[in-house]
């Protein structure tokens, strides 16, 4: 007999990017005289439509200490995530599918919960991106004859909301005990990126619902 389900993420999450700047445009706002307007930087990396123009919010910042037109959810070549914050105060819930709805993006509204699990109490895999940067990426990140060519620079977008997963058919009854929880780092925090049941991977499909709360970015040598 065949048993079919699908795991929903709650509760906080959001969209989370790692990329990098120019080392010096970060310098500007770290040290230099941007320092004093450091508190600008998140609402200056999510501006999708920077005006620098005479009477535009950023014609303050020097040519040459702009950022270019690229979107803060494209800065991603190091990390791009929409995934539930894998932490204390979230779960996740496990569904029976029914298998005339099992294609569906959404829940079934008569799907039968069959667990309800802490992220705290799910065994998890936990990987790191940041230490497998490829040769290019760390030499531009390095300091080179007292130079850094590049920074690091983080951006989330906060919401609360639901994390679906891949639908997973197995021939028993969910166990709970089969399931790991697959995890990685961004920043101080880690994010679930999907699930091995058994030996069998489920992937994250993205939130499809979601409440925005606020933005965050930083940047890090």
């Amino acid at each position: 007999m065949e048993y079919t389900y699908k795991i929903s993420a709650q509760n906080h999450g959001g969209e989370r990017v790692i990329g990098t700047i120019p080392y010096k445009i970060a310098m500007w706002w770290w040290t230099g005289p941007g320092r004093d307007l450091d508190e600008y930087f998140e609402e200056y990396y999510f501006d999708e439509d920077k005006d620098y123009g005479a009477d535009g919010r950023w014609n303050h910042i020097p040519k040459e200490f702009r950022l270019d037109d690229t979107d803060w959810y494209e800065r991603s070549h190091i990390f791009h995530s929409d995934a539930c914050q894998f932490s204390e105060g979230n779960w996740i819930v496990v569904y029976a599918v029914e298998p005339e709805t099992k294609d569906q993006n959404h829940y079934g509204d008569n799907w039968k919960e069959v667990a309800n699990i802490d992220h705290k109490k799910l065994k998890s895999k936990e990987t790191d991106v940041m230490k497998d940067l490829d040769d290019e990426t760390m030499q531009k990140l390095s300091f080179n004859d007292g130079k850094q060519e590049e920074c690091l620079v983080y951006g989330k977008r906060v919401y609360k909301g639901s994390w679906h997963f891949g639908t997973f058919t197995i021939d028993h009854k969910f166990d709970a005990s089969k399931l790991t929880a697959i995890t990685e780092v961004w920043g101080e925090e880690s994010v679930l990126n999907g699930f091995i049941y058994d030996g069998e991977d489920i992937e994250n499909e993205g939130c499809n619902s979601g409440d925005h709360k606020f933005d965050v970015a930083f940047f890090d040598d």
